[in-house]
């Protein structure tokens, strides 16, 4: 689990239970073992992995859970994250696990390929959880794929730079 104080970064995350996107940087391509799941090639590049958070301590327990690095790996995304830097967090306030159809969203992304299918969505019939990008993929970007994939109005989707969780 994390070290990092979850007081200043409660501060700016006041979203309990919702969904989120993890954006990472792997610098460095990278065979990984994930778990039963198999071997996967990770190219160096961005990633951007879809979860939800429901359950106890919901988004804030989840979140400070990716922010460090999981001694014993619990979900495809603690294999995976001590490899990557950790630059940013999508996140969007919920009842409902919305994970699918942002996961859905991101694979449909100008760049967006998947690289380990079944990585996140084990509980699930998705194609993938995670995708690979070539260049940093963008909120603003991934807002309006919300927006005109959307049959109702939904929350808003907020970001937050790792630096501003540190403070």
């Amino acid at each position: 689990m994390s070290g990092h104080p979850l007081v200043p970064y409660q501060r700016r995350f006041k979203v309990k239970t919702g969904t989120y996107v993890l954006i990472l940087e792997l610098v460095s391509h990278t065979r990984l073992l994930v778990g039963r799941l198999g071997g996967f090639d990770f190219p160096a590049g961005w990633y951007a992995y879809a979860g939800s958070a429901c359950g106890p301590g919901g988004l804030p327990a989840r979140i400070r859970h990716h922010l460090g690095v999981a001694t014993r790996p619990h979900w495809h995304m603690d294999y995976l994250r001590p490899l990557g830097c950790l630059q940013e967090i999508w996140y969007g306030r919920g009842a409902g696990y919305d994970e699918h159809r942002w996961a859905a969203d991101l694979r449909e992304m100008p760049g967006a390929r998947v690289v380990a299918p079944g990585f996140g969505s084990s509980d699930c019939c998705c194609e993938t959880h995670l995708v690979y990008f070539p260049h940093r993929p963008g909120i603003k970007r991934f807002r309006q794929r919300q927006r005109s994939t959307a049959g109702v109005a939904r929350p808003p989707i907020y970001g937050l730079s790792i630096d501003a969780v540190d403070e």
